[in-house]
């Protein structure tokens, strides 16, 4: 199998916007200045075992302030008093560990699940989420998703996929999550985890680790313009959940954020459209989603009620994700007579799409 297009893959992690040595030392330096200001030991920086990665993980929360809009008492390290049979290490990726767990009684894996249901609660998520069971074919299905990556994109998931230090695979109807409270952490609900295709779980997991990647970004680079305010952004209608529960605005940064992440799983999916023919049936339909609605992203901020909002790097990241993964996914999939555009928005005005 060779692997998929070198030039859009090699292009996703060779700036500032993509190279996780770059993306991790700023971030890293970033830490220690918060936590010096705060009077609060750094983060470790390297998580050997799971119990460093669970402290790591409460550290850099309290650093942070992260889940400020949310009443919760957030993580409190576990000081070195974390049993090593409460984790399972799971080969990752670029010589990187996966921590998972493997007791959910223990006091860790309990706080990371209680803070996990408050969180979905304040989202007004009601469903049921408890510890289940690690089972061997969940760590084989984690491993042949990974494997795909790495043979699909590989530079890219050796430059995103690391971000992630802890996986948790509680018992939930929830797909896949990523939440701003738990840091360097994803969720895959084990439901899904047991019925998803190698390349739909793939894509998942690609995905949750590319709103950590993004969560970097916005901390050290200017991605939105001085003074930025998210409650004072304008909006910006997703004109295809009108068809789903409930229609959806995002903000400027959610839609930069969104963006990141939909131009990236665009070309993955151009890249295993051109080569990984056992997946063509499952991924030109993803490839054409992915597509249409980071096309529409793209475009709409690029308005200038919009895109004035944007910091000079958020504008470069803008364009770089259309020139690199968006310009060069369509040229991909028109060689394999794949039509892709953007959303279709002609029954819309501008007005009904914006809310300033």
């Amino acid at each position: 199998m060779r692997t998929g297009d070198a030039s859009i893959d090699d292009a996703l992690c060779s700036t500032s916007f993509g190279n996780n040595e770059t993306i991790s030392r700023d971030f890293e330096i970033l830490l220690d200045g918060l936590a010096w200001a705060q009077g609060t030991p750094p983060p470790i920086a390297a998580a050997k075992t799971g119990g460093n990665a669970f402290d790591r993980i409460a550290q850099r929360a309290r650093v942070e302030a992260t889940g400020h809009d949310l009443a919760w008492n957030g993580l409190v390290s576990a000081a070195g008093a974390v049993s090593t049979q409460a984790w399972r290490e799971v080969p990752w990726t670029a010589g990187h560990s996966l921590w998972v767990v493997a007791d959910w009684s223990s006091p860790p894996a309990q706080q990371l699940l209680a803070l996990t249901r408050d969180v979905f609660r304040f989202s007004s998520y009601e469903g049921e989420i408890s510890g289940g069971d690690l089972q061997e074919r969940d760590l084989e299905a984690i491993r042949c998703a990974r494997e795909l990556l790495e043979a699909a994109i590989p530079a890219t998931t050796a430059n995103t996929l690391p971000v992630a230090r802890v996986l948790l695979m509680p018992q939930t109807v929830v797909p896949s999550w990523y939440l701003t409270q738990i840091p360097e952490t994803i969720g895959i609900g084990q439901a899904f985890l047991r019925k998803a295709s190698d390349l739909v779980l793939a894509e998942s997991i690609f995905h949750e680790c590319l709103h950590e990647k993004y969560t970097r970004l916005r901390l050290v680079r200017s991605l939105l313009a001085p003074g930025y305010d998210d409650k004072e952004s304008p909006g910006v209608l997703l004109p295809w959940s009108l068809y789903q529960s409930r229609p959806r605005i995002f903000r400027v940064n959610r839609l930069l954020s969104t963006l990141h992440v939909y131009a990236h799983l665009t070309a993955l999916h151009a890249t295993v459209l051109e080569s990984m023919p056992q997946h063509h049936g499952e991924s030109v339909e993803r490839l054409r989603v992915n597509y249409e609605r980071a096309a529409y992203l793209c475009d709409s901020l690029t308005w200038p009620e919009i895109g004035d909002h944007l910091g000079p790097d958020g504008r470069e990241l803008r364009d770089w994700l259309r020139a690199e993964a968006l310009v060069s996914s369509h040229r991909i999939a028109s060689a394999h007579g794949v039509e892709l555009s953007a959303y279709p928005t002609e029954q819309w005005t501008r007005k009904e799409l914006v809310t300033l």
